[in-house]
């Protein structure tokens, strides 16, 4: 399986001859594997992954000594038969100051740097080593797990151990290699007699498309329409959903795409095609033959791994998965996530689908669900198990098209050029800056990418563990904001609520003021130098990712204190040193450097008028001075237009530059997060888009009032459907909700009934013979003879009832017209 294992330990421990076209793309410890690694490389020259199996090696220290005791020491393990046995190595290490070789200095300093110099040894080998190494080696103990043998387990291999220059070579190397991108659809049906479709589209010269089908079909060709013209789509029939996976598992076997792209692929395509068909994408692919036929086995199998927050993803094994939802959900600041509005907002051009026959079931109306009616659509397919009426395959077609058209989507957002460069290439920057993998980027929260990547920078520069002191405790280090720390003692003046005109920009305290940690990380210098070269929206994803990897030394620059022994920064924290930073001086140059930037940034802010801000935006009333803004490099302009200002953090602009561009921060402009009504819903984006639009006040006001009017109207079952909550589906069961959640009405309702993942509990509020307000399920709320709780929507919708009048800023309605209409009130007359 490619090179010996020497060879790719050697080449794993030192920069890899690119022309060999062996890279490391993942290493994991697969399950029930002992000390063994799994090491994927990926072939450019036979473009295809390849699967190693390497031992894992694991270092325990000794304790910092003087040079003669170490040196001592050392001897005293080269002469113990069983470590040999074992094949432990001992390295001495300079400790803390340099890595500076004592032989390499002139004869007659040597002296004196031996009995000044400390020292440490590393014993690297099997954790077998810790019961027949010296006491001075760390044993670790139950109060202290950081210094046990598997947590100190390093695999001192990496793609990401390279010069700025191997780096960027590698990332071209991997742009230009083959890319597919799959979606699937399935009716809501039982899971062996559901109807399947996967379509796929692969990045190559041709642009080749093909969709699986499990409806009897004609293999043949389809025209697909599109915005930028038609294409050709290839129908395979698969009889059932076991020869679709094996189908598709020949298809991933024969093609070798280094990269998966999607939209909700990695969360759900991925697993619910694997999940109903056994597709098994992984590299080392061997056939298996069951009762039920012929499948695929993976060696080794494609892991599932948690993402950030509710996030679940599939990785492919040998290849990059990217996941559009996630990552436009982390790094964009859009109204939603749905496909269209991220392809409006990144390709910058408008996104409609076309149709290939007149079916009128598929011609939608703005105010339809296309998935909703997409899944009507196969249903009314479903008549081809049984006849092959024209009216039915028309039909189909043109369901194969619908997808077809939304395969191809996440193929452009990928890899189309935008302002001269692409996603895919954005991601690829990103991933080889922070060390980790593409999936990652787009899965996985910052907060944890950033502390990732420092303790395993840390760990794989490792001298001993010093002091010893627990590190960083969780709770302080998830309460840590960019905005607490890379802003703190910056004044901000009043929010100002309203609408208006004005200019958004990016502060970047970090990058300014922590230029030490850049300069001695080759990579990040051209990091920073490829980002100050790029348009603002690709900037806006990078300046994050430069965020992600400075977080974590702001942090440790927040905690330092004047007590020397404490020095957080170089990992007496950790209780151990860095080796790329050796001078304490730069501790002190990071502290200027911020708080330069802070007073720079306060300058700013004394000298322009700020409407709103967040912990990643800054809105601007007026005349920016934009070049000379970004030329002190402590912020940058994201773009200019039209505003809507609410509370502190919660704001929307749209951009001039781009109509498609709507900046989103703290406003659910779709009215679907959180305790919403579908009468709420519907409201909030009507009054959202009507203001953008330029629609005008009185639509503003039309909308709120006809929400009153239907309050009063509750008699009406069609009102009353409107005023339910919890339409959604449960997003997990209900025993396993947060404490910190459970304060949430629609929790506790969901807990009280004993709701589980993925069923649905509708109910509404209504008024018990007693005169409390309690919550209806929907077949009683629906029922004429329960009175509805009016007060109560009144309430919400419209801000709670006091002396003055309603408190307007509270409603969830009336808030959005209060911003609108008097932005210097608390109250309207809605009465």
């Amino acid at each position: 399986m490619g090179m010996a294992l020497e060879d790719m330990l050697s080449w794993a421990l030192h920069t890899p001859d690119l022309s060999k076209g062996n890279v490391l793309i993942h290493a994991r410890t697969p399950e029930r594997k002992g000390n063994l690694v799994e090491a994927i490389t990926w072939n450019t020259g036979e473009h295809r992954p390849e699967l190693h199996l390497l031992p894992r090696d694991h270092i325990i220290p000794t304790w910092d000594q003087g040079f003669y005791e170490i040196r001592d020491l050392q001897k005293i393990c080269q002469n113990e038969p069983r470590l040999h046995e074992l094949g432990v190595r001992i390295i001495r290490v300079p400790y803390a100051r340099s890595t500076m070789n004592i032989e390499d200095e002139p004869e007659a300093d040597q002296e004196f740097l031996r009995r000044e110099q400390r020292y440490v040894l590393w014993a690297i080998g099997p954790k077998e080593m810790k019961d027949i190494l010296p006491w001075p080696f760390i044993r670790g103990s139950k109060n202290d797990q950081r210094n046990s043998p598997t947590r100190m387990a390093r695999l001192r291999l990496g793609l990401y151990r390279h010069s700025a220059e191997d780096k960027i070579k590698i990332m071209n190397m991997f742009l230009a290699e083959k890319k597919i991108a799959l979606d699937s659809e399935w009716t809501n049906a039982p899971t062996y007699d559901e109807l399947a479709m996967v379509t796929y589209m692969i990045d190559d010269s041709t642009m080749r498309s093909g969709a699986f089908i499990t409806i009897p079909h004609p293999e043949m060709t389809l025209a697909v329409p599109t915005s930028r013209g038609t294409f050709d789509t290839a129908l395979h029939y698969e009889p059932e959903l076991l020869s679709l996976g094996t189908a598709l598992s020949d298809l991933s076997s024969r093609e070798r795409p280094l990269w998966y792209v999607g939209q909700n692929l990695g969360t759900y395509d991925l697993a619910k095609i694997r999940k109903s068909t056994g597709y098994k994408p992984g590299i080392g692919l061997k056939k298996k033959t069951t009762k039920q036929g012929t499948t695929w086995i993976e060696i080794p199998a494609i892991p599932r791994n948690k993402g950030g927050g509710f996030y679940m993803r599939f990785d492919v094994s040998g290849a990059f998965v990217v996941d559009y939802a996630p990552l436009f959900q982390k790094f964009a600041s859009l109204p939603n996530n749905k496909l269209e509005t991220i392809a409006r907002y990144w390709l910058n051009e408008e996104y409609t689908k076309l149709t290939h026959t007149s079916t009128d079931e598929f011609m939608l109306s703005p105010q339809q669900d296309p998935y909703a009616n997409l899944e009507r659509m196969m249903q009314k397919a479903k008549t081809l198990k049984t006849t092959s009426t024209q009216e039915a395959l028309s039909t189909f077609n043109d369901t194969i098209i619908y997808a077809t058209q939304d395969t191809q989507l996440h193929m452009l957002i990928g890899t189309t050029p935008v302002d001269g460069i692409t996603l895919l290439e954005d991601i690829e920057w990103g991933h080889m800056l922070l060390e980790c993998y593409p999936s990652q980027i787009c899965a996985t929260s910052k907060k944890r990418q950033s502390l990732d990547f420092w303790t395993g920078r840390v760990f794989d520069n490792l001298h001993t563990y010093g002091d010893r002191q627990m590190p960083f405790a969780d709770k302080k280090w998830e309460s840590f904001s960019y905005e607490q720390q890379g802003l703190s003692d910056i004044t901000f003046p009043h929010i100002c609520r309203g609408t208006g005109s004005g200019t958004l920009i990016q502060p970047t305290p970090y990058h300014h003021g922590l230029m030490p940690i850049i300069e001695g990380y080759d990579f990040a210098k051209a990091f920073l130098h490829h980002l100050q070269g790029t348009s603002p929206k690709h900037r806006d994803m990078l300046i994050q990712m430069l965020d992600m990897f400075l977080m974590k030394p702001a942090y440790d620059l927040a905690h330092i204190t004047e007590n020397e022994r404490t020095d957080w920064f170089f990992g007496k924290i950790y209780g151990f040193k860095l080796v790329e930073w050796p001078d304490r001086g730069n501790i002190r140059a990071c502290q200027e450097g911020l708080d330069s930037s802070r007073q720079a940034l306060q300058e700013l802010i004394r000298k322009e008028q700020v409407i709103n801000h967040s912990d990643k935006y800054i809105l601007l009333r007026g005349d920016v001075d934009i070049p000379a803004l970004e030329e002190t490099g402590i912020a940058y302009k994201r773009g200019e237009g039209r505003y809507i200002s609410h509370s502190r953090g919660s704001f929307a602009i749209a951009i001039n530059d781009n109509p498609n561009e709507t900046i989103v921060q703290g406003i659910d402009f779709y009215g679907r997060k959180g305790y919403k009504t579908l009468l709420e819903q519907k409201a909030i984006s009507a009054l959202y888009n009507a203001f953008f639009k330029g629609q005008g006040l009185e639509q503003c006001s039309d909308i709120v009032q006809q929400a009153r009017d239907a309050l009063n109207h509750t008699d009406d079952p069609n009102i009353r459907e409107h005023l339910l909550f919890s339409r959604n589906k449960a997003p997990r069961d209900f025993h396993d909700y947060r404490a910190t959640a459970h304060n949430q009405r629609r929790i506790q309702v969901l807990i009280r009934e004993g709701i589980l993942q993925g069923e649905t509990y509708p109910y509404g509020y209504g008024i018990t013979p007693d005169g409390e307000n309690y919550e209806y399920d929907a077949e009683t709320f629906l029922l004429s003879e329960t009175r509805v709780a009016t007060d109560w929507y009144l309430n919400k919708f419209f801000g709670p009832h006091g002396r003055r009048g309603r408190n307007s800023a509270e409603g969830s309605l009336s808030q959005i017209l209060l911003a609108i209409r008097q932005p210097h009130q608390t109250t309207l007359n809605l009465t």
